[in-house]
Order: C-alpha cells, then structure tokens, then sequence
C-alpha cells in the first residue's frame, strides 16, 4: 500500500515538474539580467512601427528619447534581420520645481536673500540618475535598464506621430532607389512649439549611390483601435 502511495506521488511530481521550470523561466525573462537588462518583448518584432510604439511605452512619462536612430530599415518598413538595428538613449525629466519660498517678515528691506539650493540640487539628482537605453536586434527588445542618463537636451523627442511606412512612401515618391535599406533618425524642432523632423538616408560607396530625403513629423495622429 505504501509503496503504490509513493508511485503515484512520484508521477504527480514529474506530471507537475515542466510546468514548474516554464514559470520559473517565464519569472527569469521577467525580472531581466543582473546587469539591469530586461527582454520586455517575449515574441520577435519585425515591424519598425510596431518596435517606436513598445519603446515610447517603456519609457512611460518619466524619460523623454534624446536620440532615435533606425539603421537598415527595409522597403516593407521591417528591420533587416541582418544588419538592422534601432536604438534610442534616454534621459530622465525634470522634476516639477519646487515653490519659492515665502518672503521672512522680519529680513530688513535691501538683505540678501536666503541662497537657493535647489538648483544645485536638481543637477545631482540628474546626474546621479540612471535612465533606460533601448536597442531592438533581431526581432527582440534590449532594455539597458542602469545606463547613463542623456545630460544637457533643451529639447526632447516625441513619440513619431508619422509612421515609418509613410516616411518610405515619401521618400519613394522623393526618388529614392528601390529595395534599399535605409536609415531613418528624428531630430527635435527649435522652440517649444517647433515641430520635429525626419531624416532619411540611403549610402552605398562602393556603387556610389547616395540618397537624402527629410520632412516633418507633422502628420496626423494615429487613433489606435480599441
């Protein structure tokens, strides 16, 4: 009888161990590298699109993108397998300043002021802060989730609001050569209401073929389906 009780036990315990080394795994690719890594995306992504969507969610509304490069992009607004690669460093916002403080009644008219710190504060802060680097390779996310900050950006990135196959389709109609890959980066517009701008770029020195083409980031919002 005691043995027939330890046979089954034992068979329940194998029925259960690959579901047990599945979520151990899954908790594994969840809680990212030793190093601050984390693989956000279980599935491979091809689509450049699809790939700026999952980036600026990462980054949420604490960091702002301070560069956007998109290298090798294909003709069908995927990321070459071989040779693509998109990257984004980050920076971390500025926090909300704090009120100036309340006049002291009793400081004589024509005395210094009490010396704000804060300022200096601030800087520390953002110079000791850690802000996500993302690259996305392969179909697969990287978040570096310990690198350093992007200091000294008067101007943030936004999230695109032109997609990339329309950056293609404009930069076809523009002449650009057919099944190339391309680059793609956005730089920030000047001023709080400038609007940003799309380069895009193809080179080839060997057969001396180079392509530039840019335009604005202004085209319409995208409304996602609920």
């Amino acid at each position: 009888m005691h043995r027939a009780v330890g046979v089954v036990a034992v068979t329940l315990a194998l029925g259960l161990l690959p579901a047990c080394v599945k979520k151990k795994a899954e908790e594994k690719a969840s809680a990212g590298s030793a190093d601050g890594s984390a693989a956000v995306s279980a599935g491979p992504v091809t689509n450049v699109d699809e790939m700026l969507k999952r980036s600026f969610d990462v980054l949420g509304d604490e960091y702002f993108a301070a560069d956007l490069d998109i290298d090798y992009v294909r003709a069908d607004g995927t990321l070459d397998a071989a040779y693509g690669e998109l990257t984004i460093e980050t920076g971390k916002r500025p926090r909300p300043k704090p009120p100036k403080p309340a006049d002291d009644p009793n400081r004589p008219v024509g005395a210094p002021e009490p010396h704000d710190n804060s300022q200096h504060e601030e800087m520390m802060v953002m110079v000791m802060a850690k802000c996500p680097h993302i690259t996305w390779k392969n179909g697969a996310i990287d978040v570096q989730r310990e690198a350093s900050c992007s200091m000294f950006r008067s101007h943030m990135l936004k999230r695109p609001r032109c997609t990339i196959a329309g950056i293609l389709a404009a930069a076809r109609d523009a002449g650009a050569p057919q099944n190339a890959l391309a680059k793609i980066s956005f730089e920030v517009g000047f001023g709080d209401e400038a609007v940003q701008t799309w380069r895009f770029s193809i080179d080839d020195n060997p057969r001396d073929i180079h392509f530039r083409h840019e335009g604005k980031d202004d085209c319409e919002a995208i409304v996602e389906k609920p």
